[in-house]
């Protein structure tokens, strides 16, 4: 519409892909992981959580931090598209095959996960890959 700015998601969106977690290093106890398997109807539920201990990897895993308010995408296998909000404060690591979306601006973080979520069959129909989308 007139007097409208148009930008492309990728100008107000910073995307960010998990990390590989060793499944060997998961402790009982620590900072959760956040898998796939989290993300659950529109939301990032704390069941069946895995934990690390971060002085096991030699990587700076701070880049995987996820922060209240972050939009997380599964990226991979059956569930791509699937898309639930982090709300918690306590901080957690983004797995790998997980996508963060971090928006700065309330509103738009809003309107950036319902249009993803009302799409989400659409984004799963234009996933493709060898064996998995």
């Amino acid at each position: 519409p007139q007097g409208w700015e148009v930008k492309r998601i990728g100008d107000i969106v910073k995307l960010k892909n998990g990390f590989a977690f060793k499944s060997n290093l998961f402790c009982n106890d620590g900072i959760p992981i956040i898998r796939i398997k989290n993300i659950q109807n529109e939301n990032v539920i704390l069941d069946d959580l895995v934990f690390c201990n971060p002085d096991d990897y030699k990587n700076n895993l701070d880049n995987y931090l996820i922060f209240k308010n972050d939009i997380l995408i599964a990226m991979s296998g059956a569930t791509t598209g699937k898309i639930g909000i982090y709300n918690l404060n306590d901080k957690a690591y983004l797995n790998q095959r997980i996508g963060l979306l971090r928006i700065d601006n309330s509103i738009l973080r809003k309107y950036i996960f319902w249009f993803l979520y009302c799409n989400s069959e659409q984004n799963l129909a234009n996933a493709f890959g060898a064996a998995q989308p």
